[in-house]
């Protein structure tokens, strides 16, 4: 009987989408303002591991912020050709053939299935890197084909921020198993109320009258030892 792996033992790169990472890029290719939505999008080097793909997404980015509006896979060429160590490595992953094969092929409407693919990949290996099981959301080791491909299907229907709940679901749970309580204390509203009616009696806690009845009721008066602030929006009272 093989032993089961830890999941430590997990290779970063099993957690990674080669083709939607590529029809990502396809997409970027044609509608490259994508990358301006900041709103909505939020691409990052490390969502990237292999080089060349690393390459290619900070041309597109540099590109694009730079206000190129049109980017085609002569345009990443002539970017990269100022940089012949990059550009070598882009020329031998035959990133030309691959970037043409990408935009032919993305659609526009799925962009977003394309970049939330690659989020969540790269979601899984922050966590993984943090140290955190994510096995229980999606495990690249399964054997078992049918539970590959419920996996599989379960992390596309699940969105980032559930992924996030879920790993924090976790840990509370945790933490609520180890966790102290700290010392409380408690007591009924009308505890003593006898002796401080009567110690109000005695010394009433009311201070001189103060302009205006609301705000005399609610301070009780201007006491010694107290300091009152009123605030009101801009441009309202002087």
């Amino acid at each position: 009987m093989t032993e089961k792996k830890s999941f430590t033992d997990i290779d970063i790169k099993d957690l990674y989408d080669n083709k939607a990472v590529l029809m990502l890029f396809g997409a970027l290719l044609n509608h490259p303002s994508t990358l301006l939505r900041h709103d909505r999008f939020n691409l990052d080097i490390d969502d990237f591991i292999p080089r060349h793909h690393r390459i290619i997404f900070s041309a597109i980015n540099n590109l694009v912020h730079s206000g190129v509006d049109q980017i085609d896979s002569i345009a990443i060429d002539s970017y990269l050709n100022k940089y012949p160590e990059q550009y070598e490595v882009f020329m031998n992953k035959r990133g030309l053939e691959g970037l043409e094969f990408a935009k032919k092929s993305a659609k526009g409407d799925n962009f977003t299935y394309y970049y939330n693919r690659v989020k969540k990949f790269s979601l899984l290996r922050s966590f993984l890197k943090a140290g955190i099981d994510i096995r229980f959301i999606y495990d690249p080791d399964e054997m078992n084909s049918e539970k590959k491909e419920r996996m599989q299907r379960e992390l596309d229907e699940m969105s980032i921020n559930e992924i996030i709940d879920l790993v924090n679901m976790k840990m509370t749970n945790v933490r609520q198993k180890f966790e102290v309580s700290a010392d409380s204390y408690g007591q009924r509203a009308g505890h003593n109320i006898r002796n401080l009616v009567e110690e109000l009696d005695d010394e009433p806690a009311i201070g001189m009258p103060l302009n205006g009845k609301f705000i005399n009721s609610i301070v009780r008066g201007a006491r010694l030892k107290k300091l009152y602030m009123r605030s009101a929006p801009t441009g309202v009272g002087r």
